[in-house]
């Protein structure tokens, strides 16, 4: 299953591209809740949500007033994006949406003369999402009401009743889908090395000493121990070190009695003492500057 298939382009896309050009225009008339939905739907687009959820999840970025939106939000602007903005559904199915043809050719989602491709990779999405639910069918879903639901499961949105009336809110603090969803080890390397990597990696850095300035082959450490040498929660250090482990630059492995696979090191407790083991001879070793 490619979780992160060059071909699926889609409305995640899109709203890179909206974010893009408010930005261009300096954000005129963006309120302060405004500017922190755009920042928690690039959280979004960064750990792989639009790439892997049901594509009218998009719509969600048109239904938010700030922070908050309804269903009926919702459901408007799924319709307004098959009304006005040339969409439909993909296969008559209500949960994924697809540009047409001169849609996706306005927003660069498809090359000319590769529409037929542009949509393919919509259909690949969707079978990488069915083959997801197969491994745990809680995450099937089959209507926009009960995707609602799934990503108030997720923890993405949240539900609150304010006089009497269902909002709905964007989450602060966006779930990582690694971790979280029945991803393979495989799955979840492809979508960690597909991560922007402008900021340092703070387990890295917390690493630093042990990797680059000396010659140690084996440290002995925890998740809690890391976590705050890194300054950041115990499930962020578990995804960042996996991702170092299995990114292969480093030559690492984690080590608790036998090699860990990345399930296993996302599993980790905080106390469970382990080893992290170097191979001296990595690539991304000999190349470091001391």
């Amino acid at each position: 299953m490619d979780v992160m298939s060059e071909n699926n382009t889609g409305p995640g896309d899109d709203f890179d591209r909206e974010i893009a050009a408010e930005s261009e225009l300096g954000g005129e008339g963006l309120t302060e809740d405004d500017l922190l939905a755009e920042d928690i739907f690039d959280v979004w687009l960064e750990f792989g949500w639009f790439s892997l959820l049901p594509t009218a999840v998009f719509s969600i970025t048109e239904a938010t007033d700030g922070l908050r939106f309804s269903r009926e939000d919702f459901f408007d602007a799924v319709a307004l994006n098959i009304s006005e903005h040339g969409y439909t559904e993909l296969d008559g199915d209500p949960l994924w949406l697809v540009a047409n043809l001169e849609t996706a050719q306005e927003l660069e989602l498809a090359e000319p003369g590769e529409y037929d491709e542009y949509v393919e990779g919509e259909r690949q999405q969707r079978a990488n999402w069915q083959e997801l639910t197969a491994r745990e069918p809680s995450l099937a879903v089959q209507s926009l009401d009960g995707l609602l639901e799934l990503l108030i499961r997720l923890e993405l949105i949240e539900s609150a009743e304010r006089d009497g009336v269902e909002l709905l809110e964007l989450a602060d603090e966006v779930p990582d889908p690694v971790g979280l969803l029945p991803l393979s080890d495989d799955e979840q390397q492809e979508m960690l090395e597909k991560r922007p990597t402008e900021e340092p990696d703070p387990v890295l850095q917390s690493l630093h000493q042990f990797l680059f300035h000396s010659e140690d082959t084996d440290l002995a450490t925890s998740i809690g121990r890391l976590s705050k040498q890194a300054m950041v929660d115990p499930e962020q250090t578990k995804i960042l070190l996996a991702a170092l482990v299995f990114g292969d630059a480093y030559g690492l492995t984690v080590e608790r009695f036998a090699p860990l696979a990345m399930e296993e090191i996302l599993t980790l407790a905080e106390h469970q003492k382990f080893t992290i083991k170097v191979d001296r001879s990595a690539e991304g070793l000999q190349e470091h500057g001391h």
